[in-house]
């Protein structure tokens, strides 16, 4: 389901974003979705949780390591003098 979302906003402000809207190619709607949207994902803990740990799944795959190796690692450097995780 759609919501609405009502802005009251200097008159000058909105003539200049509809133009700078337009220019990309987009609806002022188009443009505040997207900015929202951006705004949300960049602030939201969960989502920069995920971010990381997709990189970092990323960066392990490249280097052909799976879950079982990472289990591994984890378990060898939570033992009492287990080596340090490698930069």
């Amino acid at each position: 389901m759609k919501g609405q979302l009502i802005v009251r906003i200097d008159a000058d402000l909105k003539k200049r974003f509809q133009a700078l809207s337009r220019r990309e190619g987009k609806s002022m709607s188009e443009k505040v979705i997207g900015l929202i949207g951006e705004f949300v994902s960049s602030n939201d803990f969960s989502a920069r949780v995920d971010r990381v740990w997709g990189k970092i799944g990323g960066e392990l795959r490249e280097k052909g390591l799976g879950p079982g190796e990472v289990y591994k690692a984890v378990a060898e450097t939570r033992k009492p003098g287990g080596r340090p995780a490698k930069k």
